[in-house]
Protein backbone atom coordinates (compact mmCIF):
# COMPACT_ATOMS: atom_id res chain seq x y z
CA UNK A 1 0.00 0.00 0.00
CA UNK A 2 2.61 2.46 1.09
CA UNK A 3 4.37 1.53 -2.17
CA UNK A 4 1.62 2.07 -4.38
CA UNK A 5 0.97 5.86 -2.88
CA UNK A 6 4.47 7.22 -3.04
CA UNK A 7 4.16 8.27 -6.54
CA UNK A 8 0.75 9.98 -6.32
CA UNK A 9 2.03 12.22 -3.72
CA UNK A 10 5.74 13.28 -5.53
CA UNK A 11 3.28 13.54 -8.70
CA UNK A 12 1.04 16.02 -6.35
CA UNK A 13 3.99 18.04 -4.89
CA UNK A 14 6.09 17.98 -8.64
CA UNK A 15 2.28 19.63 -9.68
CA UNK A 16 2.16 22.25 -6.74
CA UNK A 17 5.65 23.29 -7.93
CA UNK A 18 4.96 23.90 -11.63
CA UNK A 19 1.95 25.68 -10.78
CA UNK A 20 4.22 27.85 -7.95
CA UNK A 21 6.62 28.35 -11.03
CA UNK A 22 3.94 29.10 -13.27
CA UNK A 23 2.30 31.69 -10.96
CA UNK A 24 5.90 34.06 -10.13
CA UNK A 25 6.40 33.92 -13.90
CA UNK A 26 3.05 35.25 -14.90
CA UNK A 27 3.76 37.81 -12.11
CA UNK A 28 7.06 38.54 -12.76
CA UNK A 29 5.87 39.31 -16.57
CA UNK A 30 2.90 41.47 -15.41
CA UNK A 31 6.05 43.24 -13.35
CA UNK A 32 7.87 43.32 -16.51
CA UNK A 33 5.11 44.66 -18.79
CA UNK A 34 3.67 47.11 -15.68
CA UNK A 35 7.36 48.80 -15.50
CA UNK A 36 8.18 48.72 -19.27
CA UNK A 37 4.83 50.37 -20.41
CA UNK A 38 4.45 53.04 -17.64
CA UNK A 39 5.26 56.46 -19.25
CA UNK A 40 4.22 59.74 -17.99
CA UNK A 41 3.76 63.13 -19.96
CA UNK A 42 3.60 66.17 -18.63
CA UNK A 43 3.49 68.97 -20.83
CA UNK A 44 3.95 72.48 -19.17
CA UNK A 45 3.37 75.80 -20.68
CA UNK A 46 5.97 78.86 -19.80
CA UNK A 47 3.80 81.93 -18.50
CA UNK A 48 6.06 85.13 -19.18
CA UNK A 49 6.61 87.36 -16.44
CA UNK A 50 6.68 91.00 -16.52
CA UNK A 51 10.31 92.99 -15.46
CA UNK A 52 11.74 95.91 -15.48
CA UNK A 53 14.90 97.97 -13.97
CA UNK A 54 15.95 101.17 -13.45
CA UNK A 55 19.55 102.33 -13.68
CA UNK A 56 21.82 105.46 -13.85
CA UNK A 57 24.23 105.99 -16.73
CA UNK A 58 26.52 108.89 -17.28
CA UNK A 59 25.83 110.70 -20.84
CA UNK A 60 28.73 112.39 -22.57
CA UNK A 61 29.83 114.03 -25.89
CA UNK A 62 31.42 111.17 -28.01
CA UNK A 63 34.01 111.80 -30.02
CA UNK A 64 34.73 110.22 -33.54
CA UNK A 65 36.84 107.19 -31.74
CA UNK A 66 34.97 106.50 -28.39
CA UNK A 67 36.90 105.13 -25.41
CA UNK A 68 36.15 101.92 -25.24
CA UNK A 69 36.35 101.58 -21.60
CA UNK A 70 33.66 103.87 -21.66
CA UNK A 71 30.93 101.48 -22.90
CA UNK A 72 28.67 102.75 -20.46
CA UNK A 73 28.21 106.12 -21.51
CA UNK A 74 25.40 107.22 -23.30
CA UNK A 75 26.05 110.06 -26.40
CA UNK A 76 24.59 112.75 -25.58
CA UNK A 77 24.07 116.43 -24.16
CA UNK A 78 22.21 118.69 -23.02
CA UNK A 79 20.57 121.51 -23.91
CA UNK A 80 18.81 124.80 -22.37
CA UNK A 81 16.40 127.06 -23.96
CA UNK A 82 15.03 129.49 -22.66
CA UNK A 83 11.63 132.02 -23.38
CA UNK A 84 9.74 134.66 -22.17
CA UNK A 85 6.58 136.36 -22.62
CA UNK A 86 3.69 138.66 -21.32
CA UNK A 87 0.21 138.27 -21.36
CA UNK A 88 -2.62 139.25 -20.47
CA UNK A 89 -6.18 137.12 -18.42
CA UNK A 90 -9.17 138.27 -17.45
CA UNK A 91 -10.11 138.96 -14.46
CA UNK A 92 -12.91 136.43 -12.78
CA UNK A 93 -13.80 137.59 -9.56
CA UNK A 94 -17.12 139.90 -9.44
CA UNK A 95 -18.55 141.59 -6.76
CA UNK A 96 -21.23 144.05 -5.75
CA UNK A 97 -20.37 147.61 -4.47
CA UNK A 98 -22.22 150.44 -3.43
CA UNK A 99 -21.73 153.72 -5.51
CA UNK A 100 -23.10 157.35 -5.90
CA UNK A 101 -26.17 157.51 -8.07
CA UNK A 102 -25.99 159.59 -11.28
CA UNK A 103 -27.91 161.59 -14.06
CA UNK A 104 -28.65 165.10 -15.17
CA UNK A 105 -30.53 167.71 -14.32
CA UNK A 106 -31.76 170.94 -16.77
CA UNK A 107 -31.06 174.18 -14.01
CA UNK A 108 -33.56 176.67 -14.77
CA UNK A 109 -33.16 180.54 -14.75
CA UNK A 110 -36.52 182.66 -14.47
CA UNK A 111 -34.46 185.69 -12.64
CA UNK A 112 -32.90 188.64 -14.32
CA UNK A 113 -29.43 187.57 -13.43
CA UNK A 114 -26.82 184.88 -15.23
CA UNK A 115 -26.72 182.99 -12.03
CA UNK A 116 -23.34 180.53 -11.71
CA UNK A 117 -23.29 177.45 -10.36
CA UNK A 118 -20.00 175.85 -8.71
CA UNK A 119 -19.02 172.26 -8.98
CA UNK A 120 -20.51 170.66 -6.01
CA UNK A 121 -23.56 172.56 -6.04
CA UNK A 122 -26.55 170.97 -3.92
CA UNK A 123 -30.03 169.97 -5.37
CA UNK A 124 -32.52 169.02 -3.38
CA UNK A 125 -35.27 166.27 -4.19
CA UNK A 126 -38.57 166.25 -2.43
CA UNK A 127 -37.84 162.98 -1.00
CA UNK A 128 -34.72 164.48 0.45
CA UNK A 129 -32.19 162.71 -1.79
CA UNK A 130 -29.22 165.21 -2.25
CA UNK A 131 -27.20 165.28 -5.76
CA UNK A 132 -24.12 167.39 -6.62
CA UNK A 133 -22.96 168.69 -9.88
CA UNK A 134 -20.09 167.64 -11.05
CA UNK A 135 -18.89 171.01 -12.43
CA UNK A 136 -19.49 174.43 -12.67
CA UNK A 137 -21.92 176.07 -14.65
CA UNK A 138 -23.34 179.49 -16.00
CA UNK A 139 -26.94 179.13 -16.21
CA UNK A 140 -28.29 182.94 -18.39
CA UNK A 141 -30.96 184.94 -17.20
CA UNK A 142 -34.17 183.84 -18.69
CA UNK A 143 -32.42 180.58 -19.86
CA UNK A 144 -32.03 177.15 -18.66
CA UNK A 145 -28.62 174.66 -18.83
CA UNK A 146 -28.04 170.81 -18.15
CA UNK A 147 -25.50 169.33 -15.61
CA UNK A 148 -24.23 166.06 -15.02
CA UNK A 149 -24.99 165.27 -11.14
CA UNK A 150 -24.13 162.51 -8.59
CA UNK A 151 -25.55 161.63 -5.40
CA UNK A 152 -24.28 162.43 -2.08
CA UNK A 153 -24.65 159.54 -0.73
CA UNK A 154 -24.13 156.14 -2.33
CA UNK A 155 -26.32 153.46 -2.56
CA UNK A 156 -29.55 152.20 -4.26
CA UNK A 157 -31.50 155.64 -2.36
CA UNK A 158 -30.23 157.76 -5.25
CA UNK A 159 -31.78 155.83 -8.04
CA UNK A 160 -35.30 158.03 -8.01
CA UNK A 161 -37.22 158.91 -11.05
CA UNK A 162 -37.88 162.52 -12.99
CA UNK A 163 -38.44 164.88 -10.43
CA UNK A 164 -38.19 168.98 -9.55
CA UNK A 165 -35.27 170.06 -7.17
CA UNK A 166 -34.61 173.08 -5.00
CA UNK A 167 -31.17 174.48 -4.69
CA UNK A 168 -30.57 174.85 -0.84
CA UNK A 169 -27.67 177.21 -1.56
CA UNK A 170 -29.55 180.30 -2.79
CA UNK A 171 -31.32 182.63 -1.05
CA UNK A 172 -34.32 181.50 -0.43
CA UNK A 173 -36.12 184.29 -2.54
CA UNK A 174 -34.59 183.01 -5.63
CA UNK A 175 -35.32 179.16 -4.90
CA UNK A 176 -38.70 179.53 -6.73
CA UNK A 177 -37.17 181.11 -9.48
CA UNK A 178 -33.80 178.99 -10.26
CA UNK A 179 -34.27 174.96 -9.97
CA UNK A 180 -33.81 172.23 -11.38
CA UNK A 181 -35.55 169.52 -13.20
CA UNK A 182 -34.78 165.99 -14.35
CA UNK A 183 -36.64 164.57 -17.21
CA UNK A 184 -34.99 160.68 -17.04
CA UNK A 185 -34.25 158.66 -13.81
CA UNK A 186 -31.27 158.69 -12.34
CA UNK A 187 -29.04 155.42 -12.51
CA UNK A 188 -26.60 153.63 -10.55
CA UNK A 189 -26.28 153.23 -6.95
CA UNK A 190 -24.40 149.81 -7.38
CA UNK A 191 -22.14 148.26 -9.72
CA UNK A 192 -20.42 144.93 -10.59
CA UNK A 193 -16.99 145.40 -10.27
CA UNK A 194 -14.65 142.79 -11.70
CA UNK A 195 -11.19 141.27 -9.15
CA UNK A 196 -8.26 139.35 -9.96
CA UNK A 197 -8.48 136.28 -7.63
CA UNK A 198 -5.45 134.47 -6.40
CA UNK A 199 -6.65 131.40 -8.79
CA UNK A 200 -6.81 132.96 -11.66
CA UNK A 201 -3.11 134.72 -11.05
CA UNK A 202 -2.29 130.66 -10.39
CA UNK A 203 -4.21 129.42 -13.86
CA UNK A 204 -1.88 132.59 -15.63
CA UNK A 205 0.79 131.28 -14.88
CA UNK A 206 0.21 127.81 -15.23
CA UNK A 207 -0.87 128.49 -18.87
CA UNK A 208 1.66 130.86 -20.09
CA UNK A 209 4.20 128.53 -18.30
CA UNK A 210 2.85 125.40 -20.59
CA UNK A 211 2.96 127.80 -23.51
CA UNK A 212 6.24 128.45 -22.94
CA UNK A 213 7.15 124.91 -22.33
CA UNK A 214 5.59 123.78 -25.51
CA UNK A 215 7.27 126.76 -27.77
CA UNK A 216 10.99 125.37 -26.09
CA UNK A 217 10.29 121.98 -27.12
CA UNK A 218 9.49 123.10 -30.54
CA UNK A 219 12.87 124.37 -30.19
CA UNK A 220 14.92 121.47 -29.02
CA UNK A 221 13.35 119.47 -31.46
CA UNK A 222 14.79 121.85 -34.42
CA UNK A 223 18.21 121.60 -32.71
CA UNK A 224 18.98 117.71 -32.78
CA UNK A 225 21.50 116.39 -34.54
CA UNK A 226 21.74 112.96 -36.94
CA UNK A 227 20.63 110.17 -34.31
CA UNK A 228 19.55 112.11 -31.60
CA UNK A 229 16.35 112.19 -30.08
CA UNK A 230 14.71 113.19 -26.90
CA UNK A 231 11.77 112.61 -24.94
CA UNK A 232 9.80 115.61 -23.16
CA UNK A 233 8.78 114.23 -20.01
CA UNK A 234 12.85 113.96 -19.50
CA UNK A 235 13.05 117.76 -19.54
CA UNK A 236 12.96 119.91 -16.87
CA UNK A 237 11.25 123.38 -16.87
CA UNK A 238 12.10 126.35 -14.31
CA UNK A 239 10.42 129.80 -14.03
CA UNK A 240 13.47 132.13 -13.11
CA UNK A 241 11.34 135.33 -13.41
CA UNK A 242 7.60 135.66 -12.93
CA UNK A 243 6.15 139.17 -12.74
CA UNK A 244 2.05 140.07 -12.36
CA UNK A 245 0.90 143.44 -12.36
CA UNK A 246 -1.69 143.06 -9.63
CA UNK A 247 -2.46 140.95 -6.66
CA UNK A 248 -5.50 138.78 -5.08
CA UNK A 249 -8.34 140.70 -4.64
CA UNK A 250 -7.21 143.70 -6.85
CA UNK A 251 -10.13 145.63 -8.83
CA UNK A 252 -9.09 145.30 -12.45
CA UNK A 253 -11.09 143.59 -15.44
CA UNK A 254 -7.73 142.21 -16.12
CA UNK A 255 -3.91 141.69 -15.22
CA UNK A 256 -0.93 140.54 -16.95
CA UNK A 257 1.74 137.84 -16.13
CA UNK A 258 5.38 138.10 -17.51
CA UNK A 259 7.47 135.10 -17.42
CA UNK A 260 11.15 133.89 -18.23
CA UNK A 261 11.00 130.24 -18.33
CA UNK A 262 14.35 128.22 -19.08
CA UNK A 263 13.70 124.10 -20.22
CA UNK A 264 16.50 121.93 -19.70
CA UNK A 265 16.54 118.50 -21.37
CA UNK A 266 18.93 115.57 -22.93
CA UNK A 267 19.51 114.56 -26.18
CA UNK A 268 21.01 111.52 -26.99
CA UNK A 269 21.46 108.69 -29.39
CA UNK A 270 18.26 106.49 -27.82
CA UNK A 271 19.47 103.51 -29.64
CA UNK A 272 22.58 102.95 -27.76
CA UNK A 273 20.45 103.43 -24.66
CA UNK A 274 17.97 100.88 -25.39
CA UNK A 275 20.96 98.64 -26.04
CA UNK A 276 22.40 99.33 -22.54
CA UNK A 277 19.18 98.81 -20.76
CA UNK A 278 18.71 95.68 -22.46
CA UNK A 279 22.13 94.60 -21.15
CA UNK A 280 21.12 96.02 -17.88
CA UNK A 281 17.75 93.75 -17.62
CA UNK A 282 19.92 90.64 -18.81
CA UNK A 283 22.35 91.08 -16.12
CA UNK A 284 19.94 91.56 -13.44
CA UNK A 285 18.13 88.19 -14.23
CA UNK A 286 18.40 84.82 -12.40
CA UNK A 287 20.48 82.53 -13.88
CA UNK A 288 17.26 79.74 -15.08
CA UNK A 289 15.28 83.15 -16.38
CA UNK A 290 15.91 84.13 -20.29
CA UNK A 291 14.64 87.65 -21.22
CA UNK A 292 12.50 87.19 -24.42
CA UNK A 293 10.85 90.51 -24.88
CA UNK A 294 11.88 94.04 -24.29
CA UNK A 295 9.65 96.83 -24.75
CA UNK A 296 11.29 99.72 -26.34
CA UNK A 297 8.12 102.22 -25.71
CA UNK A 298 8.69 101.25 -22.39
CA UNK A 299 11.92 102.61 -22.47
CA UNK A 300 12.10 106.62 -20.48
CA UNK A 301 14.76 108.74 -18.93
CA UNK A 302 15.41 111.50 -17.01
CA UNK A 303 18.03 114.06 -16.05
CA UNK A 304 19.31 113.30 -13.15
CA UNK A 305 22.35 115.37 -12.18
CA UNK A 306 23.46 117.96 -14.55
CA UNK A 307 26.53 120.62 -13.68
CA UNK A 308 27.08 122.94 -16.04
CA UNK A 309 30.30 124.32 -14.63
CA UNK A 310 31.86 120.11 -14.64
CA UNK A 311 30.08 119.55 -17.81
CA UNK A 312 28.82 116.31 -15.99
CA UNK A 313 25.44 114.87 -17.20
CA UNK A 314 23.63 111.43 -15.57
CA UNK A 315 20.35 110.11 -16.39
CA UNK A 316 17.76 108.07 -14.73
CA UNK A 317 16.24 105.49 -16.80
CA UNK A 318 13.72 102.58 -17.01
CA UNK A 319 12.90 99.68 -19.56
CA UNK A 320 10.17 96.45 -19.10
CA UNK A 321 10.87 93.20 -20.67
CA UNK A 322 9.31 89.99 -20.23
CA UNK A 323 11.07 86.68 -19.43
CA UNK A 324 10.53 82.88 -19.35
CA UNK A 325 11.94 79.75 -17.11
CA UNK A 326 14.88 78.26 -18.95
CA UNK A 327 14.69 74.49 -19.66
CA UNK A 328 17.05 74.18 -17.33
CA UNK A 329 15.27 75.29 -14.34
CA UNK A 330 16.04 73.37 -11.38
CA UNK A 331 11.75 73.90 -11.63
CA UNK A 332 11.72 71.11 -14.05
CA UNK A 333 13.48 68.82 -12.05
CA UNK A 334 12.18 64.94 -12.53
CA UNK A 335 13.43 63.88 -9.21
CA UNK A 336 10.83 65.89 -7.84
CA UNK A 337 7.70 65.07 -9.73
CA UNK A 338 8.71 60.93 -9.21
CA UNK A 339 6.12 58.95 -7.29
CA UNK A 340 3.82 62.61 -7.52
CA UNK A 341 -0.14 61.86 -8.38
CA UNK A 342 -1.48 63.80 -10.84
CA UNK A 343 -3.13 65.95 -8.21
CA UNK A 344 0.41 66.50 -6.45
CA UNK A 345 2.11 67.55 -9.88
CA UNK A 346 -0.28 70.12 -9.97
CA UNK A 347 -0.28 71.51 -7.23
CA UNK A 348 3.78 71.12 -7.43
CA UNK A 349 3.88 73.44 -10.17
CA UNK A 350 0.97 76.15 -9.70
CA UNK A 351 3.55 77.49 -6.74
CA UNK A 352 5.61 78.56 -9.24
CA UNK A 353 3.75 81.54 -10.75
CA UNK A 354 6.63 80.98 -14.14
CA UNK A 355 4.04 78.13 -14.82
CA UNK A 356 0.49 79.01 -16.74
CA UNK A 357 -0.99 75.52 -17.16
CA UNK A 358 0.03 71.91 -16.61
CA UNK A 359 -1.28 68.97 -18.42
CA UNK A 360 -0.50 65.47 -17.11
CA UNK A 361 -0.94 61.95 -19.15
CA UNK A 362 -0.56 58.60 -17.57
CA UNK A 363 -0.27 54.99 -19.43
CA UNK A 364 -1.37 52.58 -19.04
CA UNK A 365 -4.45 54.48 -18.25
CA UNK A 366 -4.40 52.30 -14.53
CA UNK A 367 -1.28 54.14 -13.62
CA UNK A 368 -2.25 56.10 -10.92
CA UNK A 369 1.43 58.07 -9.85
CA UNK A 370 4.70 59.27 -11.97
CA UNK A 371 6.71 56.66 -12.10
CA UNK A 372 10.04 55.92 -10.02
CA UNK A 373 12.06 55.97 -12.80
CA UNK A 374 13.19 59.53 -14.41
CA UNK A 375 13.45 57.92 -18.28
CA UNK A 376 9.64 56.93 -17.87
CA UNK A 377 8.74 60.37 -17.84
CA UNK A 378 8.66 63.38 -20.63
CA UNK A 379 8.54 66.55 -20.11
CA UNK A 380 7.44 68.85 -23.18
CA UNK A 381 8.22 72.82 -22.14
CA UNK A 382 5.79 74.93 -24.39
CA UNK A 383 6.95 78.78 -24.70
Amino acid sequence: MSNSTNPIIANQIYRRIALSFIGLTVVLVLVILYLSSARATLEVKLAKTNVNISFKAPVEEISLTPDPQKLEVIPGRVIEVTKEKSQKFPSTGSKTVTSSATGKITVINRYSKTQPLVATTRFLSPQGVLFRSKYRIDVPPGGKKEVEVYADKSGKEGKIGPTHFTIPGLWAGLQDKIYGESYAPMTGGEKTVKFVTGDDITKGREKLSQELFETALEEFGSRLREKETFLAESTTKEIVESKVNATANSEKDEFEVSLRVKVVGVALEEEKLLNLAEAKLKAGLAKDEELVDINPKSLTYSLENYDPKKGTIEIKASIEGQTLLKESSSIFNKDRLTGLTQREVQAYFAAFPEIEEVKVKLTPFWLKKIPNQKDYIKLIIKK
